[in-house]
C-alpha cells in the first residue's frame, strides 16, 4: 500500500473564515433538508458509499462504506463533495457554513488513516461543458494505450466534478506512466487547480490498481496497489505527504 496526501497543481483555495456554525439536522437551506442533500449526492454517485451524514457545529460527519484502502480513497472523495453541497446550501440560506468534514466508517468510528479535512468555498469555475468528462477520458485513453474507459460520471456539485473508471491491460506499464494519464485527464477537464476529480484504474479482473482523488480544499490522496511503480508520486504531480 502506498498512500500520500498533498495539494496538487497549485495551492489549495483559502478556507472560509472561522466561527461557530449553526447545527443542522433537519434543514440545510430554503426548506431543503440535510437528508435530501445526502440523498441527492448519493444518487449522483450511485454506488452506496455514503451511508448518512450529520452536522454538529462547523463539522459535517459522514458515515461511509470503505472496507479497504482503495474504497476509502473513493468514499472520502464522495464525502468531500457532499460537504461542498451542504456548505453551499447553508451559505445560500444565510447560515454560517460548515468548514470541515469528518470521515466515519460504517460503524460510526473515525475512518482509520484519515483526519478531519477542511471544506473551503466552492471554486468559481466555468460550468463543465456537455461531454467534457467523456472527452477528458478519451484523451487519457489516447495518451495511455493500456487504458480502456469503463465508466465516466459528471457530478453536479463543487463547481462540477468528473469521476472516471478505467481498465488497464498492463498494470505495470500504466503505473510507470500514471502521471501522464492523470495529467492528461486534469488538463482536459480544465481549471486543474480547482476542479475536483476521482480516477480509478482496475486490472482486467476488476482489482483496483490506482485510485486517485483531488478536491481544492483537501488536496489529493491516492492509492497504488503494492508492487507497482510509485513514480506517480515523484513525477511532479504530487507533493510530499
Amino acid at each position: 500500500m502506498f498512500r500520500a496526501r498533498a495539494v496538487r497543481w497549485g495551492l489549495a483555495l483559502a478556507l472560509a473564515s472561522g466561527g461557530t456554525a449553526a447545527a443542522i439536522t433537519a434543514t440545510a437551506s430554503g426548506g431543503q433538508g440535510l437528508d435530501k442533500i445526502v440523498s441527492q449526492v448519493q444518487s449522483a454517485f450511485g454506488d452506496g458509499r455514503i451511508l448518512s451524514a450529520s452536522v454538529n457545529g462547523s463539522t459535517i460527519s459522514v458515515k461511509l462504506v470503505a472496507p479497504d484502502e482503495p474504497s476509502a480513497v473513493s468514499a472520502t472523495f464522495e464525502a468531500q463533495i457532499l460537504a461542498y453541497a451542504v456548505r453551499d446550501s447553508m451559505s445560500t440560506s444565510g447560515q454560517t457554513p460548515i468548514d470541515s468534514v469528518q470521515y466515519l466508517d460504517a460503524r460510526g468510528s473515525p475512518l482509520q488513516g484519515y483526519a478531519t479535512d477542511p471544506v473551503g468555498i466552492t471554486p468559481s469555475v466555468s460550468p463543465l461543458g456537455k461531454g467534457a468528462c467523456n472527452s477528458a477520458a478519451h484523451a487519457a485513453q489516447t495518451a495511455q494505450a493500456s487504458l480502456t474507459i469503463e465508466t465516466v460520471q459528471t457530478i453536479p456539485y463543487a463547481g462540477g466534478a468528473c469521476v472516471f473508471k478505467f481498465q488497464t491491460a498492463d498494470s505495470a506499464s500504466f503505473a510507470a506512466n500514471a502521471s501522464l494519464a492523470i495529467g492528461t485527464l486534469v488538463n482536459a477537464i480544465g481549471d486543474p487547480n480547482q476542479r475536483p476529480y476521482l480516477v480509478e484504474v482496475d486490472d482486467q479482473a476488476g482489482t483496483p490498481q490506482l485510485v486517485d482523488n483531488y478536491t481544492p480544499s483537501a488536496g489529493g490522496v491516492a492509492y497504488v496497489k503494492p508492487g507497482l511503480s510509485t513514480s506517480f508520486f515523484t513525477g511532479g504531480k504530487l507533493g510530499g505527504a
